[in-house]
């Protein structure tokens, strides 16, 4: 199970409420335990209570509003604390950007937001849909460090790049990554035990999640450091998701991403045609399952160079797959 510990104001207390309910199948599921101050109990040592539970958080929640930000508690002692951790690769801090505030020049600035785009809560038309969109990444979040818990190597490891400031892509290099001989994501089981349809979904949907963020935090990089660049990011529904790079207006890359569900080969699939036919595709992430290890092998349809026999972990795979995205830039 994952440990969750939401840093907020006490002026925020209602919207807490309202995103911890969204969380509640999580927490019936048991994939996550979320703690605030106000589970202590009486005679509780409140400072130490409340230290000792983010030390052990996997994941921090930085609930964002003016009052969180004015809150010398909250943002000198909490705020401070998560990101540090974060860095040092010990938990996974997420911003929930509540209500509207300055908040991208803070420490916590750099890191991708939720809900998508870091728009408010309060600013969607439906607030229910904000928190659904907030509790879904959550879930990405803790599926992934379920998963790296899971992983043969004793060491923790540090929150992928997706969670930081994305570099954005230069526009004439479309590279395809270093790719580790064994994946990150996964479990490793007893030799010959392979994954069960609901750990192979499970991983699947994690992976995807943690693609669209990477998408979208390049394209956002992309139109940040390029005048002459504007992108679109769309998440269709939970399976798909569309990007678009425009340079001067004109869309030089399009490309639609989304889980093969049944089909043979079952993976993530990439195509520059945008429309709703599944069907066909420029290239293919299957699944690879040895031992109950999963990890992904691209088809190669795109002849980057890569070895299909070398697996790619989630992240690995993200990256990958922006490369062919981008390779129009070249």
């Amino acid at each position: 199970m994952t440990s969750l510990f939401f840093s907020y104001s006490h002026a925020d207390e209602t919207l807490r409420d309202q995103l911890a309910k969204h969380m509640a199948a999580m927490r019936r599921q048991g994939v996550i335990d979320d703690w605030h101050d106000r589970k202590m109990l009486a005679g509780d040592h409140i400072d130490g209570e409340i230290k000792r539970m983010m030390e052990q958080a996997d994941i921090i929640l930085l609930l964002v509003s003016p009052d969180f930000i004015a809150s010398d508690y909250c943002y000198d002692i909490e705020m401070a604390r998560a990101v540090q951790r974060h860095e040092a690769g010990e938990c996974r801090t997420v911003p929930v950007i509540l209500r509207p505030c300055d908040w991208h020049g803070t420490p916590f600035g750099t890191l991708l937001a939720t809900p998508r785009d870091g728009r408010a809560v309060t600013l969607w038309t439906n607030i229910d849909e904000a928190f659904l969109d907030v509790a879904k990444a959550v879930k990405a979040a803790a599926v992934d460090i379920r998963a790296r818990k899971g992983n043969s190597s004793p060491q923790r490891k540090k929150p992928n790049s997706l969670s930081s400031t994305p570099t954005a892509a230069p526009m004439l290099s479309a590279s395809v990554p270093e790719v580790s001989a064994k994946p990150k994501s996964g479990k490793r089981r007893s030799f010959g035990v392979r994954a069960t349809d609901a750990e192979r979904d499970e991983f699947l949907e994690a992976a995807f999640e943690e693609m669209a963020r990477h998408f979208q935090a390049e394209l956002d990089a992309l139109s940040q450091s390029h005048r002459d660049v504007r992108t679109a990011f769309r998440r269709v529904d939970a399976d798909h998701f569309l990007a678009t790079i425009y340079v001067e207006g004109n869309a030089r890359c399009r490309g639609k991403v989304w889980i093969g569900r049944g089909s043979v080969m079952g993976g993530i699939n990439f195509s520059q045609d945008q429309s709703s036919n599944d069907s066909s595709y420029n290239e293919c992430l299957t699944l690879k399952d040895e031992g109950g290890e999963l990890a992904f092998n691209p088809l190669g349809l795109n002849a980057f160079g890569h070895d299909r026999d070398r697996p790619m972990d989630s992240a690995t795979a993200a990256t990958y797959l922006w490369s062919v995205f981008t390779r129009a830039l070249s």
